[in-house]
């Protein structure tokens, strides 16, 4: 959008520093109970938790990370279960799901493992359904930095507290509003610990309020949005585009220089 704005000829001297743009939050829709749900083929043993993934295991995805915290969560809690629905992305030629599967079967804790693979959709409500927290690990990069994380806002439209990794627009969202527990990226201790927390008891009540609060804000995003549209030539706006470079023009380039700007 600033590309645009720059290319356009709108930013410049005359508004440096001022904000050009609005955002919109990403914020999660909270799904309604459905009749249409199927089982998915695995049921929780009613003294487990469950950590929940869903969705690829794409390049961005800190599998060291995640195997190594899970460890450390699951030697300290012997209630754990991970839980993954989805899997590798056709046409990828990455190898993340196989090489995360060969460091399970190397650990003591394989059994605690289950992997449903990609299911329909009417599937993933019993999974969401069963889970106690959804589960995000990214690397530190300019994908985690800049892309969405779909997975985030799934689990809190089902009403799941999340544990993430820090780098995404999202997990700031998700730390700011305690929707569930930010961790350091490549720290596995302080992954596990994330886990504990979003586990204790009386988190999941504060996490429900939380969602609550930040999910009736949704309407205050498109505020500017709907402003605009009601008044798209309003003259406030003309005057950080247009009106302001010919005026800066006028000030502080000679009128040969305006002309020429002009296109004249």
């Amino acid at each position: 959008t600033y590309g645009e704005l720059a290319l356009l000829g709108v930013l410049n001297q005359s508004n440096f520093g001022k904000v050009m743009v609005t955002t919109i939050a990403n914020r999660p829709l909270l799904e309604k109970n459905s009749k249409s749900m199927a089982r998915c083929g695995f049921i929780k043993s009613p003294s487990s938790k469950m950590i929940l993934w869903i969705g690829s295991f794409n390049n961005w995805v800190d599998i060291e990370t995640l195997f190594e915290g899970l460890q450390i969560a699951m030697q300290q809690n012997p209630k754990l279960v991970f839980v993954s629905t989805g899997g590798n992305v056709k046409g990828l030629s990455n190898n993340y799901l196989q090489r995360f599967k060969e460091k399970i079967a190397n650990s003591q804790y394989k059994d605690r493992f289950i992997f449903l693979g990609w299911l329909k959709n009417n599937q993933l409500l019993d999974v969401y359904r069963q889970a106690d927290l959804g589960i995000n690990c990214d690397l530190d990069c300019a994908e985690t930095w800049f892309g969405a994380r779909n997975r985030i806002n799934e689990f809190l439209g089902h009403k799941i507290p999340v544990v993430s990794s820090k780098g995404s627009e999202i997990a700031r969202t998700v730390g700011a509003y305690r929707l569930g527990v930010v961790f350091r990226s490549a720290d596995a201790k302080s992954l596990a610990k994330a886990i504990e927390t979003v586990l204790a008891e009386g988190f999941d009540q504060e996490f429900l309020a939380n969602l609550n609060k930040y999910t009736n804000k949704k309407q205050a995003d498109f505020n500017e949005l709907i402003n605009f549209c009601n008044n798209p030539t309003k003259l406030a706006r003309l005057k950080s585009g247009v009106f302001a470079r010919l005026n800066w023009y006028l000030k502080n380039k000679s009128f040969k220089d305006v002309l020429r700007k002009l296109g004249l």
